[in-house]
């Protein structure tokens, strides 16, 4: 009787360790899922911000660089 009883108890605590298991595994893959959707968003952002620091500079490398330089882009309309 009580080697029954111990084997009905082994035989469903290994059924809650599965499933307990499986819900673990699903968990881990939507966990991961949201962090590399985290990681994807942040290069986007990343990206945009290089590129408006390039431009920046690529406006900036085409100034003048003193008054009279201004004077000329406003005289020949380069402005």
């Amino acid at each position: 009787m009580i080697a029954a009883v111990g084997a009905f108890l082994s035989g469903a605590w290994m059924r809650i360790a599965i499933i307990g298991g499986a819900v673990l595994a699903v968990l881990l893959v939507l966990f991961s899922a949201r962090h590399a959707g985290r990681q994807a968003e942040r290069v986007e952002t990343m990206a945009r911000n290089l590129e408006n620091v390039n431009a920046q500079r690529k406006a900036a490398a085409a100034a003048p660089s003193d008054r009279a330089g201004v004077v000329d882009r406003l005289r020949n309309g380069k402005f």
